[in-house]
């Protein structure tokens, strides 16, 4: 689902700037497909650090562990989505 929106967001115009996936060849397959910009980081906090909005785009099962784990900064977006529907939070 990730992939799909990433590559989604980007043909409307919108600049991704950070992936993270437990895998290293998603993650650079996403990169290519969002042009040129993109940083491939090894984890979750680093993205954080560096996007303004965060999409968590896990299992749902997965999702509180992610969030709560990772440490997010004042006004910044934070969207987890979930297959049941989309759950939006800040």
């Amino acid at each position: 689902m990730g992939t799909a929106m990433a590559v989604k967001l980007y043909q409307k115009g919108y600049r991704v700037v950070a992936v993270y996936s437990r895998s290293l060849s998603s993650s650079q397959r996403l990169a290519e497909a969002v042009g040129a910009g993109v940083h491939v980081y090894n984890d979750a906090q680093a993205v954080a650090d560096n996007s303004e909005i965060v999409f968590i785009t896990t299992p749902d099962g997965v999702i509180s562990t992610i969030a709560s784990e990772t440490k997010w900064h004042k006004g910044q977006g934070v969207v987890p989505l979930q297959r049941r529907g989309l759950n939006r939070g800040t």
